[in-house]
């Protein structure tokens, strides 16, 4: 029995190409015969990243191949598995990858690395290689992995999201809320570095992480990184907090969450959702919450389990109506053209609408897309 497995699910299959290849490589060149790691790793072609960020000069790549890909790391034997064109933003292409690795792993931890672009409660995954734009929402990630954990009756030791702004309490508490199976989430408290986490350092000091040792507190804080304790019971009284909070402030007379920040603020909400931290930058609010106007997104927000019979989102919708169901779709849903800008506007700096506008134009010409 190895010590332990890491599942990376690396999704390329975008505008990340090249930072993804580039960690795929030096993943494939590390060797530690007590670690097994199984990959699955989409590659977009070059040229279309080149599109969407057009002020960056892109290396070219001499290893040029699309698609997507496993590896099996074990016993300084890399084994390959050409899966050809996959959607990796569909939910249940990261509960096959998930099942398929902890079932052909034997290790006595466990932890799973997901990387890919992250658009906060919008989504984490997205795939630009197909007919349309796809992005799996929160809600189908987080049900993905806790049905592949229910199914190979395992657990993560540590969950991995190596995206920007995963570290909003909505997002955690719908990866959580169900079982008891995830015991910790490392993620960037905000935005991470484009490059992404260097794997091979995480994975060198896996243990001190998951030991929690004061020694790793500098590589955390190099790399904006903070350590999430996945516990349901906290979640639940998290929520519950937010909840009563939000429901007090209405009833005073309260509109929305801009006059209850202008007015009394969010101190106190802030430190109850750290109390499921274990270690965070001392100049970082750590696990934030929606604290903003969510205007059209609220379609997408009120589907959260923590927005259900929350008055939280009644608050940041502007609404007095509570929603008490959620929909579990299991299906990728299309990225939609407000996204997109703000995803081109993200990563190319200091341009303006009508520049991003003009990049969508051209991505959408490239790709052939109808939307």
């Amino acid at each position: 029995m190895k010590s332990l497995s890491i599942l990376f699910y690396l999704d390329g299959n975008n505008e990340i190409e090249p930072e993804i290849y580039s960690s795929l490589q030096k993943l494939l060149g590390y060797r530690n015969n007590d670690v097994e790691i199984f990959i699955e790793v989409g590659r977009e072609k070059r040229e279309f990243a080149r599109v969407l960020r057009p002020y960056e000069i892109i290396e070219e790549s001499n290893d040029i191949w699309n698609g997507v890909r496993r590896y099996v790391l074990k016993d300084g034997v890399v084994k390959k598995i050409e899966l050809g064109k996959i959607n990796m933003a569909h939910p249940k292409e990261l509960y096959d990858f998930i099942c398929w690795g902890l079932k052909n792993s034997n290790s006595k931890q466990n932890i799973l690395v997901i990387a890919s672009h992250g658009f906060n409660f919008v989504g984490g995954i997205i795939d630009l290689t197909l007919d349309i734009p796809y992005i799996m929402s929160i809600e189908d990630m987080s049900y993905s992995i806790n049905k592949a954990l229910i199914d190979t009756r395992k657990k993560l030791d540590m969950l991995v999201l190596d995206m920007c702004y995963m570290n909003y309490i909505e997002i955690i508490y719908e990866l959580s809320r169900r079982y008891s199976n995830i015991e910790n989430i490392l993620t960037y408290y905000g935005e991470g570095d484009f490059g992404g986490i260097d794997y091979v350092s995480m994975i060198e000091n896996a243990y001190r992480i998951l030991n929690k040792d004061n020694k790793i507190i500098d590589m955390l804080e190099r790399d904006n990184l903070m350590l999430i304790k996945g516990n349901k019971a906290k979640l639940k009284e998290i929520k519950k907090y937010c909840d009563e909070f939000a429901k007090k402030s209405l009833d005073i007379g309260f509109l929305d969450i801009q006059e209850v920040k202008n007015s009394i603020g969010l101190s106190d909400i802030y430190n109850r959702l750290n109390s499921i931290t274990c270690y965070k930058s001392k100049i970082s609010k750590g696990v934030k919450i929606i604290d903003f106007y969510i205007s059209e997104f609220d379609n997408i927000y009120r589907n959260l389990a923590f927005a259900t019979n929350n008055h939280w989102r009644c608050l940041v919708a502007k609404s007095n109506q509570l929603i008490d169901s959620q929909t579990i779709s299991f299906l990728p849903k299309k990225l939609t053209n407000s996204a997109l800008i703000g995803l081109i506007m993200s990563l190319n700096v200091n341009i303006d609408t009508k520049q991003a506008t003009k990049i969508l134009n051209n991505v959408v010409k490239a790709k052939g897309w109808k939307i």
